[in-house]
């Protein structure tokens, strides 16, 4: 379900709303000139951490709370 999710956020809000339509450029006209909106990879390295990170941090997580719930 995470990875769903951050395809989602990837394909969807980062590459479309952000990049293709240009929606936030358009709610905050100030941000017009900024770098990332005409880079489309000036986030992978973040997106590529997360989508790593995001098993391990369930993982931790459930134990966690089975460890606390008995």
């Amino acid at each position: 379900m995470l990875y769903v999710m951050k395809a989602f956020d990837i394909i969807v809000q980062d590459q479309w709303l952000v990049m293709t339509v240009g929606y936030f450029k358009k709610i905050f006209p100030e941000t017009v000139e900024c770098a990332g909106w005409k880079d489309r990879g000036f986030n992978n390295k973040n997106q590529i951490i997360r989508i790593v990170l995001y098993p391990f941090l369930a993982m931790i997580t459930a134990g966690v709370f089975i460890l606390f719930c008995k």
